[in-house]
């Protein structure tokens, strides 16, 4: 459902409430360090402006962990805020909205609009709070009380600038629709289904890749997904008594515990498999394991929404470690003709 809100907040938080461009790093506690977590927050607030990419840039050009850039700013410069999504997206971070909660390793809701917005799409993997609010709008220049004709130039130039940031960023073209949709007093403010189905967030998952790649004496299938938890990866391949085998790839990132019990994952459902051979476990955090599909278990797949790996102590544990790899639908013929393929040779 559409949501407008008007800018009278906006005029004054650029004018009267104008708040400083700031950023707070907090790296890891050593209790945070001790169990694993080595992520780094970065918290970003205030107007955005011609200076801020520098002043971003700076503070956490020295991080080589895990980030996760918290946003929480009424807008301003949308080039410096381009610019600031590309430092993101080139560094790897994660962008939220939220704020710190003063005083506390807590977050809160946040708000992000207008040049805030097009920042937060270059995370790349990206969340939105829950009451968390996500504005656009369109571009207009507030200083010229006429409009002109270098208005307009500047207009259709930056139109353009935005809408190829967004297709460079990996989300829904219609975004910009919406951008260009609402006067220049007013804000649309994204709902939870459009911020989901524009792919304004992607909730730590990107998009799913299959693909059937060639080796000398066959073809191999492979599926793909980069998510917040690591790289899960499966690679099918046909074996010459009508049977198919699977290779496992999952960026563990830790030393795994030598003993696991070994599961795939179709849909919601587990199964039990014995690993062909010996689970191999690489220092630079990956676990690679090699399994035979039954007949069955292979159909199941192509018939299925996703598909992954579990590793978990014992069979009845209530969590795992592991990945899915989401099947589209477009891509279900071209995993259904290669699994049986496979089994009819």
């Amino acid at each position: 459902m559409k949501v407008i809100c008007l800018l009278f907040f906006i005029f004054f938080t650029n004018t009267l409430y104008s708040k400083e461009f700031t950023v707070v790093v907090i790296p890891p506690t050593k209790f945070h360090m001790m169990i694993g977590f080595t992520q780094w927050d970065v918290f970003v607030s205030g107007d955005i402006d011609k200076n801020s990419p520098e002043k971003f840039r700076k503070s956490v050009e020295n991080i080589h962990n895990v980030v996760y850039v918290h946003l929480d700013s009424p807008g301003g410069n949308l080039i410096s805020g381009m610019e600031i999504g590309r430092i993101i997206r080139k560094l790897g971070f994660s962008t939220y909205v939220n704020k710190q909660i003063p005083g506390t390793d807590k977050t809160q809701k946040g708000e992000c609009y207008s040049a805030c917005a097009l920042t937060f799409l270059g995370g790349n993997f990206r969340f939105i709070d829950k009451e968390s609010i996500y504005g656009v709008h369109r571009f207009y220049n507030e200083n010229s009380l006429q409009p002109s004709k270098d208005d307009l130039d500047t207009g259709q130039i930056l139109t353009t600038a935005i809408a190829n940031y967004i297709n460079e960023m990996g989300v829904n073209s219609s975004l910009m629709n919406l951008i260009v949709s609402v006067g220049k007093n007013e804000m649309y403010v994204l709902s939870n289904d459009e911020i989901k189905s524009l792919e304004v967030t992607n909730d730590g998952r990107l998009k799913p890749e299959w693909t059937i790649e060639s080796v000398e004496g066959g073809q191999y299938l492979k599926g793909l997904q980069y998510t917040s938890y690591g790289l899960g990866k499966t690679i099918f391949y046909c074996n010459p008594n009508k049977s198919i085998s699977i290779l496992s790839v999952y960026e563990f990132g830790e030393e795994p515990m030598k003993r696991w019990v070994h599961s795939l994952i179709i849909d919601d459902k587990t199964y039990h498999l014995n690993p062909i051979g010996e689970v191999k476990i690489y220092s630079n955090g990956f676990i690679n394991t090699n399994f035979n599909l039954t007949p069955e278990l292979a159909r199941l797949i192509y018939k299925s929404q996703s598909f992954g790996h579990a590793m978990q102590m014992t069979v009845d544990a209530p969590t795992f470690k592991g990945y899915r790899v989401e099947i589209p639908e477009n891509k279900r013929p071209m995993i259904k003709n290669f699994i049986e393929n496979c089994l009819s040779k």
